[in-house]
């Protein structure tokens, strides 16, 4: 079944082209004489209108666009009034082109005539209401399209007419009768339209304009659509990681405490790798010569930890959470994937226990085991706008008054505008690993390690309005040392690298593009809270009895 709709406007210049079944009149002045052209065209009856049932357009909106004379591409000349775009649709007739090859001059002077117009073809295939909906929509588009063209050309024929005070002589620009007609029908076809939007779309099912969301995240920006404008999560933010080996690991770095105590533990875990899983092992310099009379194989070691990350595969810690924030000094870029046992005093970090380390370590080169990707800071002092030294966290970084018995006055930028001024002893700026480490001391909040934050905390300030802050991992963050401070500052990454900042020197904290990867036990929630039990013992207290 078959129905009729007004098409768009085509101005003077538009070449003979077929549109679904008809074909675009050159000459035609009015809608009437088009109907008559229609209607008498060979080979085209005009089918009654469709009563209810649903209809879709057989082509684009993208062809409506005018094709503009003496420009064989069907691009819009950049100089005319109205830029448009156009689409080549089906072929141009020759008898009609000539018509349209005219002057700049005569381009112009069509933009004072009245539009020409053609009949859009629309078929009806499913009988649904919605089909119909969504043709009236494109029609109301159209017809609003039309309608603002219309006014352009109106504008362009009142700037050629002469001021009041001309010559009498001179000649003057008479209105086309023709626009009014034309315009007059667009209103009452849009009239029309909008009774009928009423009558077939209920409001439940009337389309919401199309939005679409750009993501970003500081680095990457990513082009989402939204579906009937919707706005929802696609997921969850952070998400568990499985590991999957593509292939068998070939090399191991393990690393210890410092002291004699655990080296038996080393020696032991060397051999087993390189006997029973068949793997090269490197171990630190400091103890490879011991390590490797000790143990009896073959053992590597390295001179510079800048290429570490290109040759290992694993890192196995045996010690206690300082170890792995060591992992986090040598690595400085990507970090291979850090199993930890359990050898040294707090062990928040380090879910597994030594005397399975065989099992763990066969499980673990299976693959399919999850991943907790434990944020970094990247910390870079500023003196006189340039970066004088960088480093990466993995607990926080911390500025502080130092020795000085005066508060700190540290200017806080957040992307660069202007949050607070910190009137304490100092300030600390922890990831969610950090978050139970000197952040949680001072009274800032734990957070679950796949949070993807940073944390803002202040050490005893001397207000009583500021709280501690949960900023984006996105947001940059920037301390500065007031001018007029009373002393200098001083910051300290993980613990340790102590540096001075003088008055002036600021320090710029973002989240690092290269995270920490633990393997966990079981989950990163299961390992999390089972190391807030061991640890410290988390919530712990006698349960009240019942009545």
């Amino acid at each position: 079944m078959l129905g009729f709709v007004w098409g768009a406007v085509s101005p003077l210049g538009w070449t003979g082209r077929s549109w679904a079944g008809g074909t675009v009149v050159g000459r035609a002045t009015t809608r009437a004489e088009q109907r008559v052209h229609r209607q008498t065209a060979p080979g085209l009856t005009r089918p009654a209108r469709t009563g209810g049932g649903g209809v879709r357009c057989q082509h684009t909106a993208s062809d409506a666009v005018p094709r503009r004379a003496g420009n064989e591409d069907g691009a819009a000349d950049p100089t005319d009034g109205v830029t448009a775009k156009a689409s080549k649709v089906g072929p141009v007739d020759d008898n009609v082109a000539p018509a349209a090859a005219g002057t700049r001059a005569e381009t112009h002077a069509g933009a004072d005539e009245a539009p020409e117009y053609y009949e859009d073809v629309y078929v009806s295939d499913s009988g649904s209401e919605e089909d119909e909906a969504e043709m009236i929509l494109q029609r109301q588009a159209k017809v609003a399209r039309e309608l603002a063209l219309l006014a352009v050309a109106q504008r362009q024929s009142k700037r050629s007419q002469l001021p009041t005070g001309a010559d009498e002589g001179a000649s003057t620009v008479v209105p086309d009768p023709r626009r009014a007609v034309t315009q007059s029908e667009l209103e009452a076809e849009k009239r029309e339209l909008e009774v009928r939007a009423g009558e077939v779309v209920p409001p439940r099912k009337k389309k919401k304009t199309p939005i679409t969301l750009i993501r970003c995240d500081g680095y990457i920006c990513e082009r989402e659509s939204v579906e009937d404008g919707h706005i929802v999560f696609r997921g969850a933010a952070t998400e568990q990681v499985m590991l999957v080996w593509n292939a068998r690991p070939r090399r191991v770095l393990i690393l210890t405490k410092k002291g004699p105590d655990l080296v038996p533990s080393l020696i032991e875990a060397v051999r087993h790798l390189v006997t029973t899983e068949k793997v090269a092992v490197m171990v630190e310099p400091a103890v490879h010569e011991e390590v490797a009379a000790a143990a009896g194989v073959p053992v590597e070691t390295f001179e510079s930890p800048s290429s570490l990350h290109e040759c290992v595969d694993l890192v196995v810690c045996l010690g206690g959470d300082g170890l792995i924030l060591h992992v986090s000094t040598l690595f400085r870029g990507p970090v291979p994937p850090v199993l930890s046992f359990n050898l040294g005093s707090l062990g928040f970090l380090t879910p597994f226990d030594f005397k399975d380390f065989a099992s763990n370590m066969a499980s673990v080169f299976v693959g399919q085991c999850l991943l907790s990707l434990r944020m970094r800071l990247t910390c870079s002092v500023l003196r006189d706008g340039e970066v004088v030294k960088e480093f990466d966290v993995l607990n926080e970084v911390v500025v502080d008054r130092g020795a000085s018995p005066y508060l700190s006055n540290l200017d806080c930028y957040c992307d660069g505008k202007l949050i607070t001024t910190v009137q304490a002893d100092g300030i600390i700026m922890s990831t969610p690993t950090g978050s139970t480490a000197y952040s949680m001391s001072a009274g800032g909040s734990m957070v679950h390690p796949s949070v993807p934050a940073i944390l803002f905390t202040p050490i005893c300030p001397h207000s009583l309005s500021f709280r501690p802050i949960v900023f984006p991992d996105a947001a940059q963050l920037r301390i500065d040392v007031a001018v007029d401070s009373r002393s200098t500052a001083w910051a300290s990454f993980d613990g340790k690298y102590r540096q001075q900042l003088r008055r002036g020197d600021g320090l710029m904290v973002q989240m690092s593009m290269f995270p920490v990867p633990t393997v966990n036990a079981e989950d990163d929630t299961s390992d999390w809270f089972a190391s807030l039990d061991r640890a410290f013992n988390f919530n712990s207290r006698a349960k009240q009895k019942g009545f």
